[in-house]
């Protein structure tokens, strides 16, 4: 995205001097679109300069808080996928077929098991190196 010749204060600035004297004038005084002061009073209204900086902080950390939601939304899908692996490989009753901890150690290195049913020394992974 192409970086703006004008600081957000300033546009505030530009949107209000528009207000006072009309667009025509405003856009050809500052070498921008009629369109462009439209859209830049769309986005800023009739804020003040000192509140740009606010909002520039708040959509930062709306932004963050998002991400650290889709996180936390995808480790939940995997805790549940690996719960419900567990809860078929004892419901089968084999205990000798590789347990789902051992399928997710051999893609991930880790061992992410959320249930601990059956202790760690009787744990093993057909095929996979015991670096515990």
């Amino acid at each position: 995205m192409r970086k703006s010749l004008y600081s957000d204060e300033q546009i505030v600035n530009i949107v209000r001097e528009s207000h006072a004297h009309g667009v025509p004038a405003t856009s050809k005084k500052y070498k921008v679109s009629s369109h462009t002061i439209y859209i830049w009073r769309k986005k800023y209204g009739s804020m003040e300069p000192s509140q740009v900086s606010e909002l520039k902080r708040i959509t930062q950390e709306n932004a963050r808080l998002k991400k650290l939601v889709a996180e936390r939304d995808l480790e939940i899908e995997v805790m549940k996928e690996i719960a419900s692996k567990w809860t078929a490989w004892l419901s089968t009753g084999r205990r000798t077929a590789a347990s789902p901890s051992c399928q997710v150690r051999r893609q991930t290195g880790y061992w992410t098991t959320p249930l601990r049913i059956i202790d760690r020394d009787s744990q093993r992974c057909a095929g996979a190196d015991d670096n515990r």
